[in-house]
């Protein structure tokens, strides 16, 4: 039964005597939500990143429940769903053929209902668009479309929702609520209360400098 994921002494360095982060110390619950909150450059996307297994370079340990974690098992791999700012798919391939692909490489049943899904999140319309002439919402739709079917603990989503619109906001909003996974950490510039209420945020991080600001 995982209870948490415990980050001790961790410390990220690009160049030296410049930390990204810097003796970082903290521990995620599961179902408890999070908010990493702190301006630009203060280290809050490093801290995402690093928690979803992406920066390699580190000094420090990370422990789901006592367990060492090693970020090349794809073990934690599967736990983890992190949506970036900015999505990452095949440009030229088309939504479905998009969400087809992120199934498989999973192994899961290919003769699942990929239409149904998309039309969960609104985009039936845009099965057979290429993704390169998508809009960031509608991206951002399909990226909670290719989490839709896994089980997983952590979502994590660094500023994914920066520049849209508040019905847009909304809309996503709701359909994470439609994910299944036990904790969520979203970073943010600023402490925004529709984040805090619709996702009933229990704790609040704040970075700066590389540093958990009490």
């Amino acid at each position: 039964m995982k209870k948490s994921l415990k980050i001790e002494n961790v410390s990220i360095s690009y160049q030296k005597d410049y930390f990204a982060l810097y003796n970082i110390n903290y521990e995620f619950f599961l179902n408890h939500n999070y908010m990493i909150v702190g301006e630009s450059e203060s280290g809050k996307s490093t801290f995402a990143r690093f928690i979803c297994g992406l920066e390699k370079k580190y000094t420090g340990n990370v422990y789901l429940d006592d367990n060492n974690v090693d970020f090349e098992n794809s073990f934690f791999k599967n736990e983890i769903v992190f949506l970036p700012s900015i999505q990452v798919f095949f440009e030229n391939k088309t939504a479905l053929d998009n969400l087809k692909y992120a199934y498989s490489i999973r192994n899961v049943d290919n003769s699942l209902d990929f239409s149904g899904v998309l039309e969960k999140f609104n985009l039936l319309d845009m099965s057979n668009e290429k993704l390169k002439n998508l809009s960031k919402y509608e991206k951002v739709l399909l990226s909670l479309a290719r989490a839709y079917l896994r089980k997983f603990t952590f979502l994590v989503v660094d500023e994914a929702f920066t520049g849209l619109s508040s019905n847009e906001l909304k809309t996503i909003i709701n359909k994470i609520k439609l994910l299944d996974y036990k904790t969520l950490i979203i970073t943010s510039k600023n402490e925004y209360d529709i984040f805090k209420r619709e996702f009933k945020i229990t704790d609040i991080i704040n970075i700066k400098a590389g540093f958990i600001s009490f």
